[in-house]
């Protein structure tokens, strides 16, 4: 996180650094009645320069959206839209909004702001990554930090006799160098959240470099300025070396223990007292001024103690919710927009400097993501995720940023070079996130290079099925459809469960098995007691055909998927079993939405690499869980057909639910009235084919019916399954797709939960009533080639999918 800096800051203040004089009175406004223009007195003034910057960068946020572009570029346009570049041209505007009496108090705030804002990185981090990377990380770090080492004073030393004098003059060389090479976890922290890759396998990798990078950038700096130091007088190389030590110490051996002790009257879920937040707040401030008195950054004690805090509830969450929204949302940008706004593009005019500066920013960047690629391809990590990697490690921002700001007041960069450096960043950050969304689709690692469904599984194989629980609530009705599934000694069921856990207080999301106490903590796994349980339960009763395999995900709601995805993919299941995100109430109305819950089941309905099921549970669930794995209770269930892939997957796993004894099964075939053109003659004679398949094996049965239902629009549809429905505890439908046909002629004009299909959404709904369970099921899709190089819908073999061939579904 500290790169080296050049010997001439934290030498003191420079003779000319210049001195605002303001009256210390001039605090707050007496009003505009009594003529005090507001903008006169430093509390009105400093709240209407971050209103200006806060409209300033949201503003080139919404209009970068669309290419993705990360927050540092957009907050240091915002800035540079304030800037001398833009609007401070206007000596009215600067005078007035950006006075040189109001900049102190800003650059207070805007410094005190990236102290809390490094805390709160350091308070996510879990330093137990770096253990677990092992080998493959360290190897990888160092193969990013040697080569831009070595090349950049072997390129200085060649071109030497061209480089401007004034650049020769200063330390700013070297010290370019050192920034180039090292890579800053804060920095490749925010840019995985903003892609929203953090919890990827590549993500993950990705953070252990980081830290190991970082680690090794503050030995090096520390070494660096500690020679310098030895030069002028070896006493204070040791007390500059003893004070560093001292801070850690603080934190480890004072601010430790306290943390600790915090959670421990806390770990029963109480909710943390506010008071042990402040003193965490004052603990900030404390750390910063240390790091300020003995010459080290201003964000390096406060990262120290942010570290020493264990990450995760009940603390760390508790420290974010208070902090996290106005430190990073309201306040940190204005850090950003102050770079912005120290940076004059028209103090650029010595085109030798550029050129310098800007080679040393291309062959730095040149050769760090080629010795990382290199280095993971070594590792045996996909070429084109270990081209990402090499443009992840090379992201530039937060960190750099404030090393140039500072060094920009301290007088070491003169505004040229100050604006090269910093256009050079910016461009950096600018070009790293869009190549690393086109290189890296965390989707393509789970596509499947065949179908995985129950349809084309074979019957006397075991059946493996992802079942995903958010809460205790939805495992009742999941275990009695797992009963209902009929697993026997020929075709066992093999449960892998997933409690997915929102994640808070930490940086890195978590996948891990339970009982791995290498990959996870106690605390970690104790919110999935109970579930775990629960299923282990259902896994006892029915020994020899039921195996259950308990796994958590800790992650945020936007990647939540991928560690479903994945998992799905590596266990070679065949369905993966999702929660409604509306729960049955007392009054057998749906209540309200859970939003985190429904945006993890559509992800997963679109990236998902076997087939999905959504339960929505109304009641199947009846009766005690021992009732229901004793086999006392029968299950009467209907597959409603109305053709198409998704329906012959939902009568497929009916025909596995009909094998058993206790389970009733009836297959509901709606036709059209008139005779009609099929559009897909291929598909009219698989529905044909899989319903006579049913019909022969229904012959002579009394628990397995086959009824046939005529009709000619959508509504005389669902007036038939509503007519139905207090006959059966099970519906399983189809999702089909979204455009219209005869039998749902009517049926689309009002569509609240698209990803539930026409049907499926319609029985979801409170309006259709009922305790008829609803299980909506998608079959998974074929692949084909990705839309950059269209080609037509075949089976890709294994080998291409292994090579990094882009694929996509068929959805």
């Amino acid at each position: 996180m500290t790169t080296m800096a050049p010997p001439a800051l934290r030498a003191g203040v420079p003779d000319d650094f210049p001195v605002v004089c303001a009256a210390a009175t001039q605090i707050s406004s007496s009003g505009i009645w009594l003529h005090d223009n507001p903008l006169n007195f430093a509390f009105p003034l400093l709240m209407m320069q971050i209103t200006i910057v806060f409209i300033s960068t949201r503003t080139v946020r919404f209009l970068l959206q669309p290419l993705r572009q990360p927050r540092i570029v957009a907050d240091i346009l915002g800035g540079l839209i304030l800037g001398p570049s833009l609007l401070g041209m206007n000596k009215s505007f600067k005078d007035n909004f950006f006075p040189p009496k109001g900049a102190m108090v800003l650059n207070t705030v805007a410094m005190m702001s990236s102290s809390f804002f490094v805390f709160l990185i350091g308070v996510r981090t879990d330093l137990s990554m770096m253990k677990k990377s092992g080998k493959q990380a360290f190897g990888i770090a160092i193969s990013g930090i040697v080569p831009p080492l070595v090349l950049l004073p072997l390129l200085t030393m060649v071109m030497w006799k061209f480089i401007p004098a004034d650049l020769q003059r200063t330390a700013i060389i070297p010290s370019l160098c050192g920034m180039l090479a090292v890579s800053c976890f804060p920095v490749i922290s925010c840019l995985l959240a903003d892609l929203r890759i953090l919890g990827s396998e590549l993500g993950r990798l990705c953070i252990s470099i980081a830290i190991i990078s970082d680690i090794c950038g503050m030995t090096m700096a520390t070494v660096s300025v500690t020679l310098r130091i030895k030069a002028r007088s070896p006493m204070i190389m040791v007390y500059a070396v003893a004070s560093i030590i001292a801070l850690a110490l603080l934190c480890v051996v004072i601010f430790r223990p306290i943390a600790l002790w915090v959670i421990s009257k806390s770990r029963e879920g109480q909710y943390v007292k506010d008071i042990y937040i402040f003193f965490f707040f004052v603990g900030v401030l404390i750390t910063a001024f240390i790091s300020e008195s003995i010459g080290q950054q201003p964000v390096f004690g406060p990262f120290v103690l942010g570290l020493v805090i264990p990450d995760g509830p009940p603390l760390g969450d508790a420290i974010l919710e208070r902090l996290d929204a106005i430190i990073s949302g309201v306040f940190f940008p204005l850090y950003f927009a102050l770079v912005g706004f120290e940076l004059n593009l028209f103090a650029i005019h010595d085109r030798k400097i550029v050129a310098v500066i800007a080679l040393m920013f291309l062959m730095g960047s040149i050769a760090k993501i080629t010795g990382i690629f290199l280095s993971a391809l070594y590792c045996k990590v996909p070429f084109r995720e270990a081209l990402a990697l090499g443009f992840m490690m090379n992201s530039k921002g937060l960190i750099e940023l404030i090393i140039l700001y500072i060094w920009k007041q301290y007088k070491v960069l003169d505004d040229q070079t100050f604006a090269i450096t910093v256009v050079g960043v910016g461009l950096v950050s600018a070009t790293t996130t869009p190549i690393i969304a086109l290189l890296y689709r965390p989707s393509l690692r789970y596509m499947a290079y065949k179908r995985r469904t129950i349809e084309h599984s074979k019957r006397d194989a075991e059946f493996r099925i992802l079942a995903c629980a958010h809460q205790e609530g939805h495992v009742p009705a999941m275990i009695s459809l797992l009963e209902a599934s009929h697993p026997t000694k020929q075709s066992p069921i093999s449960v892998f469960l997933l409690h997915l856990v929102q994640l808070g207080g930490r940086v890195f999301p978590m996948l891990f098995a339970h009982g791995e106490e290498n990959e996870s903590s106690s605390s970690d796994q104790k919110p999935s007691e109970h579930i775990v349980n629960a299923f282990k339960n259902y896994e006892e009763h029915n020994r020899g055909v039921v195996s259950v395999h308990p796994f958590t995900s800790i992650a945020p709601t936007e990647s939540m998927h991928d560690d479903i995805c994945t998992l799905a993919f590596n266990k070679h299941v065949s369905l993966i079993l999702l929660p409604f995100h509306k729960q049955k109430q007392v009054d057998s109305t749906m209540g309200s939405a859970n939003r985190v819950i429904q945006l993890v089941n559509r992800h997963v309905l679109h990236s998902a690499p076997c087939s999905v099921g959504v339960l929505i549970n109304r009641g199947l669930s009846r009766g005690s869980t021992s009732s229901t794995l004793t086999n006392q209770i029968s299950h009467n269930v209907a597959v409603l057909f109305l053709g198409g892939c998704d329906d012959r997957e939902g009568l497929a796993y009916g025909m596995r639910m009909g094998e058993n004894p206790n389970t009733g099964l009836t297959l509901v075939r709606f036709v059209i009235q008139e005779e009609m053109e099929e559009f897909n003659d291929r598909e009219k004679k698989l529905n044909d084919e899989m319903v006579s398949s049913f019909r022969l094996k229904a012959a002579g049965s009394e628990r397995i019916l086959y009824q046939e239902e005529v009709v000619d629009n959508g509504e005389a549809t669902i007036n038939i399954i509503r007519s139905i429905r207090d006959a059966y505890d099970l519906f399983i439908v189809g999702k089909g797709q979204q455009t219209e046909s005869p039998l749902t002629w009517g049926l689309t004009e009002w569509n609240e939960h698209p990803e539930l299909g026409i049907i499926g959404d319609i029985l979801s709904s409170s309006d259709f009533g009922g305790t008829v369970s609803v299980l909506v099921v998608q079959q998974h899709a074929k692949l084909r080639m990705s839309q950059v190089n269209p080609q037509p819908v075949l089976d890709m073999p294994l080998q291409d999918v292994e090579n990094g061939l882009v694929l996509e579904k068929n959805v």
